[in-house]
């Protein structure tokens, strides 16, 4: 068997469970050939994808055809360099403002940027809703700690001055795909809840946590399983095995007091075939927040059909004109829906402009 360095610090249980699906040196290095292969396949993918919306993100945008105005590179914080955002103004206000969505991109918490996602900020600006995606400082340079706290300086601005472009600083979507929905869950239960006076000034009405790894336990498990915890950022991203609880959602809404959680209605987002975040996590999570959060608390799991870990922010880009909404979901509280996924983005709509 070949094992982490700091196995040892494994919990009893943790422990067993490691021992009993770590794969060979062998067959790890055979993994990792081909997951560097997958990977860099993976990224010429996305280059690929980002260099078709490049002409709307510069030129496109300002044509009287464009369904929006997009404000590039606004300054969230002058802490740091990447500090930044773009917000997709809807060229039409609606009275009152309209709905604002503040989206995190995923990347491993070590990559990606804003521009990933024009499609979407395109997409739901097209929709009515002024749309923010924002940057973040990048692991290992900045911790996740630092990452977090940057998730509030971006809705600290986005409360204060939405409004100057059209959105509505009473109707606040959270949104965040991959390791961007961990953070954005990170920061609801060890800051937003914690904190009555940011509750008061930031109003978040939805958090849409999507593909996101909420027990950093359970990923460490399943990246064993793939023969990948040598190679994945979890356990360095954690500060090692014992910082895997301290940097878990469902870590923190466990220590919480039954029915005591004031927070904004939370929709989890996932495919049947993750290939990075095993499915079973959401509905642990959503257990979770059942029993810990008041009962007026809209709490919902949303689970596609034949769906894996990056096609679920892909495929949601990608039906950006075909919005297929005809068949509403189930908004029993607690429910674990499967859908389609062609009524991906339209669900996502739902949510937003309900």
């Amino acid at each position: 068997m070949s094992m982490i360095e700091d196995y040892q610090d494994l919990d009893s249980e943790l422990l067993t469970r490691y021992k009993s699906l770590v794969k060979t040196k062998r067959e790890k290095i055979f993994i990792a050939i081909k997951a560097k292969f997958i990977f860099y396949i993976s990224v010429l993918y996305l280059l690929f994808r980002i260099s078709k919306t490049f002409y709307f993100y510069f030129i496109g945008c300002k044509l009287s055809s464009s369904p929006c105005t997009i404000h590039r590179d606004v300054r969230y914080s002058k802490e740091r360099p990447r500090n930044i955002m773009d917000i997709y103004q809807p060229l039409k206000t609606k009275s009152g403002g309209n709905p604002v969505v503040v989206f995190i991109h995923g990347g491993s918490w070590m990559y990606g940027v804003k521009t990933l996602h024009i499609k979407l900020g395109r997409s739901l600006a097209s929709q009515g809703i002024t749309t923010v995606l924002a940057n973040y400082s990048l692991y290992p340079n900045f911790s996740g700690d630092q990452q977090v706290e940057e998730i509030g300086q971006i809705l600290e601005y986005v409360s204060n001055h939405i409004e100057s472009y059209g959105g509505d600083t009473r109707n606040i979507t959270l949104m965040g795909h991959s390791a961007g929905g961990h953070l954005i869950t990170q920061y609801l239960l060890t800051i937003y809840n914690k904190n009555t006076n940011i509750r008061e000034r930031i109003n978040i009405k939805n958090c849409i946590p999507m593909s996101a790894p909420l027990d950093m336990r359970e990923q460490f498990i399943f990246q064993t399983q793939l023969g990948k915890e040598h190679t994945s950022m979890i356990v360095p991203y954690c500060g090692g095995v014992k910082g895997l609880n301290y940097k878990s959602p469902l870590y923190w809404i466990s220590l919480e007091k039954d029915k005591s959680l004031e927070l904004p209605s939370i929709y989890l987002i996932y495919g049947d075939q993750d290939n990075l975040v095993p499915p079973i996590v959401n509905s642990r999570f959503l257990h979770q927040l059942e029993k810990k959060c008041k009962e007026h608390i809209h709490l919902q799991a949303l689970e596609y059909d034949d769906v894996a870990h990056v096609d679920l922010i892909t495929d949601i880009e990608d039906q950006e004109n075909n919005v297929c909404n005809s068949e509403p979901f189930n908004e029993h509280r607690g429910a674990i829906t499967r859908r389609h996924k062609k009524f991906m983005l339209g669900d996502i709509l739902r949510i937003i402009l309900n």
